[in-house]
């Protein structure tokens, strides 16, 4: 195991960010890990020339181009570089990687523990590399010498065979030199010949496989470390790097079969090594185990489930005096169309046509009423994160309803301005339906202190330049200042006597959550406008 990492330079220039990510990293290490930060990529380099840093944590906005980024890892080639992504874009993150990034990781996901075991295992894997590529050039520089020295011996057959000898040892020292390298670094190594068979595996694969070498040695990569079903991707993924030479795949993750029935997920970067003709003679694979990672993030997920859940019962339990005038609205209509209808029948003065209107009315209201519980129960019922195509004019128009009760009541003038032919977005509609709940609740009580006539909320959709679909919410209450701007999404921040403080926070979380940004724009005395924005759906879920 390498010793901890001491010194990052982080790359970022927003201040926020800056903030909170140098204050996750000296947190975790209790304040033995020391964060210099700069804003730029110039003062970066110019950084990296006067001091030692083990990791540059780079910020996907002060990156630039590609070809910037290929710039920092030439000048700085033993230099482990992260890459911190603005949102979730596996072709995007693979292009950083192609350009020398060793690890990405989206800012929604960037907290302390997290941050600090991905900068880590860039460090040592970045080591490892180094080391592997520094024998790799010894042991061929040694074979190198050794095939010139028998080449001047070859008239005498003696010194020949002595010399043959000599260089059977040398080899065999340099192997098992290699073998104890590789059994000292915690990645997994493993190494298959063009066939598909382990040639060899170092310790660590070892130990978390529970097989011995000799178990491995000589059989099918598949068999018997890869389920049944993954058989034939990994041989479809062989036979494209020796047979067809494609590049051999980086950061693919694939399950590991233990000896003990246990599933663990592996993330293989890997290299091959080419005989004289130039064909593949094996494909070196170093792997990290990642399954206590995606394990992390599905319980990060749960999490916001949940936290969401009491967020939306803590909505309708605020809600609840509204929600019951307006429920009582159809059931007293239903009340006084049934006492007309039997006071006619009692009276004798039965009218078909009457009776048919009135029984017509009851159902109308009956309706309108079993509308706002459906609403309602599907607003607040728990359930797992699903999500699907949906049209986000249709999930404004399921939330009118619910905040119509609360303009009334709240004598505020709503309006709906939904933009005309936009794609679907792909997301859970309950999550989002949260989201524009919440923001129109938070606009609407933001007036309060506005007169009635001035008080107005506007709900508008539309497609912004960056190809994203956005819900903006705007209200012409006091706006904020920048202080309270700055703090607005801080969990437990709250202005509100009563107020917990997460609902903001929650519905930014739900945001990043789907690939998309929660965004506030807002001056002093000319209300505020938030940007709930979500990626384009391509089709591809």
């Amino acid at each position: 195991m390498y010793a901890p990492l001491q010194r990052i330079l982080l790359v970022e220039p927003d201040d926020d960010d800056a903030r909170i990510i140098g204050l996750a990293l000296t947190g975790e290490a209790g304040g033995r890990r020391e964060v210099e930060r700069v804003r730029d990529l110039e003062a970066a380099l110019h950084r990296l020339r006067e001091a030692d840093f083990e990791v540059l944590l780079l910020s996907e906005r002060a990156a630039g181009d590609l070809r910037a980024v290929h710039r920092v890892v030439e000048m700085e080639p033993r230099l482990a570089v992260v890459m911190l992504a603005e949102e979730e874009d596996s072709r995007r993150h693979g292009e950083w990687v192609h350009a020398g990034v060793q690890e990405v990781l989206a800012k929604g996901h960037a907290n302390g523990p997290t941050l600090a075991r991905v900068l880590q295992y860039a460090h040592e894997r970045k080591r490892t590399e180094e080391v592997l590529r520094t024998n790799q050039m010894i042991l061929e520089a040694r074979i190198e010498d050794r095939t010139r020295h028998l080449q001047r011996l070859n008239e005498r057959l003696r010194e020949e065979i002595r010399q043959r000898e000599e260089v059977e040892r040398e080899l065999r020292r340099e192997s098992a030199f290699i073998a104890t390298v590789l059994d000292t670094v915690s990645a997994l190594v493993m190494v298959v010949d063009r066939q598909g068979r382990i040639h060899e595996v170092n310790r660590a694969l070892v130990e978390l496989c529970g097989y011995s070498r000799d178990d491995l040695r000589g059989r099918p990569c598949w068999d018997p470390l890869a389920r049944e079903e993954d058989r034939a991707a990994i041989e479809a993924l062989l036979e494209a790097v020796v047979q067809r030479g494609e590049d051999p795949p980086q950061g693919l993750e694939m399950p590991l079969l233990t000896q003990g029935g246990q599933v663990r997920l592996i993330r293989w970067d890997s290299a091959v090594l080419r005989d004289e003709g130039g064909q593949v003679e094996y494909v070196v694979a170093c792997g990290s185990d990642v399954t206590e990672q995606h394990r992390a993030k599905e319980r990060e997920r749960r999490r916001l489930l949940e936290l969401a859940q009491a967020s939306r019962l803590s909505t309708m339990g605020e809600m609840a005096a509204e929600i019951a005038h307006e429920l009582n609205q159809p059931l007293s209509a239903i009340a006084n169309y049934a006492r007309a209808g039997v006071m006619l029948l009692r009276r004798g003065e039965v009218d078909p046509q009457g009776l048919a209107r009135a029984f017509e009315e009851i159902a109308t209201q009956a309706q309108r009423g079993g509308e706002v519980i459906r609403r309602l129960r599907q607003f607040v019922g728990k359930a797992e994160l699903a999500r699907v195509p949906c049209e986000i004019n249709a999930l404004v128009e399921e939330m009118r309803r619910l905040i119509e009760i609360e303009a009334r009541w709240n004598q505020v003038r709503l309006e709906i301005e939904p933009a005309a032919d936009l794609p679907p977005v792909f997301a859970d509609r309950i999550l989002v339906e949260q989201v524009i709940l919440n923001l129109a609740r938070n606009a609407i009580e933001a007036m309060s202190e506005v007169a009635p006539r001035r008080r107005r909320l506007v709900l508008r959709t539309g497609r912004d330049h960056d190809d994203m679909i956005f819900v903006e919410v705007r209200d012409s209450g006091p706006g904020m200042s920048p202080e309270r701007m700055a703090q607005i999404f801080d969990r437990f921040f709250t202005t509100k006597e009563q107020g917990m403080g997460i609902g903001l926070s929650i519905c930014r979380s739900i945001a990043e959550s789907h690939g998309g940004r929660l965004t506030v724009e807002s001056r002093p005395g000319e209300g505020a406008c938030f940007r709930f924005l979500l990626p384009v759906w391509r089709g591809d879920g």
